[in-house]
This record gives structure tokens, C-alpha cells and sequence, in this order.
């Protein structure tokens, strides 16, 4: 039995301040089981398949738990909910590219990483519009 990441976008909305949910095609989301991004973002299965077995000693967002101000309403049988920002995971990206460590270099090719540089900036039609940090990724798991 595997862990499934569950993957949503919302940005706020500058009137209201409320947030809206990004609609995004399905085959563009990162959904793949990648154990090491999962141990990497949220310290879930962290170390379970990288490195042989090293685990990551400091996950990015670990147990930040579900907005309450969330467009999307929480899962029932979903656990480990976190959440980050555009901002937040671009300037992770780019410490990743200047990393002298050998396993945080390995994560500059994830599809994880390629999706907010180069594919969700395209979805938004004027992104300089955008705030980075009014636009929020929700992730959480279930096994």
C-alpha cells in the first residue's frame, strides 16, 4: 500500500481577501508518488526511498496543518495537511539550484519543482499580476 499526495491551488482575491480555488488541468498537478518530495516537504515517508534511506533532517513545511480561511474543505481520511506559498517554494527552487548537496541538488529535476517555475506561472494569464505570496498550494496525503 502506497501514500497518494492530494495537490490544490488557491489564490486570494484581491477585493475580498477571500480564497478562490486556481483551476488547473488535471494532467499538469504533480500527483506521482514521490517519496522523497513527500520527506522533503512534509516529512511524510521521509527516507523511505532516498539515498539509502537518509532521511531529509529538516522538511520544508512539516504539520503547518489546513488554513482555515481554505477555499477547499478538508478530507476526512487525508493526513499530514500543510500548506506554502507561491513565494515560499520559489525561494526554496532557488536555493536548490545554487546547492552544493548532493541530495538537495538531486531535487532540481522533480516535476514537483519544474511545475511552479516554469508551468504554473503560465497558467495565470498576466502572472505579474499575481502576488506570490496570494497564491497558496495545499497539500496533504493518505495511505
Amino acid at each position: 500500500m502506497g501514500t497518494d499526495i492530494h495537490f490544490f491551488i488557491e489564490k486570494k482575491m484581491k477585493d475580498s481577501k477571500k480564497w478562490k480555488k486556481v483551476d488547473i488541468p488535471d494532467y499538469l498537478i504533480p500527483d506521482e508518488r514521490d517519496y522523497v518530495m513527500f520527506g522533503f516537504l512534509a516529512n511524510v515517508r521521509n527516507g523511505s526511498s532516498f539515498l539509502d534511506g537518509q532521511s531529509f533532517s529538516s522538511p520544508l513545511f512539516p504539520y503547518r496543518g489546513w488554513p482555515s480561511d481554505s477555499c477547499y474543505k478538508e478530507g476526512y481520511d487525508w493526513h499530514s495537511h500543510t500548506y506554502f506559498t507561491w513565494k515560499e517554494i520559489n525561494e526554496i527552487y532557488d536555493k536548490i539550484l545554487i546547492s552544493t548537496d548532493p541530495q538537495v541538488k538531486a531535487l532540481q529535476d522533480r516535476y514537483f519543482f519544474i511545475f511552479f517555475r516554469y508551468v504554473l506561472d503560465r497558467i495565470f494569464i498576466f502572472p505579474w499580476q499575481i502576488r506570490e505570496e496570494d497564491v497558496r498550494i495545499l497539500i496533504c496525503f493518505d495511505s
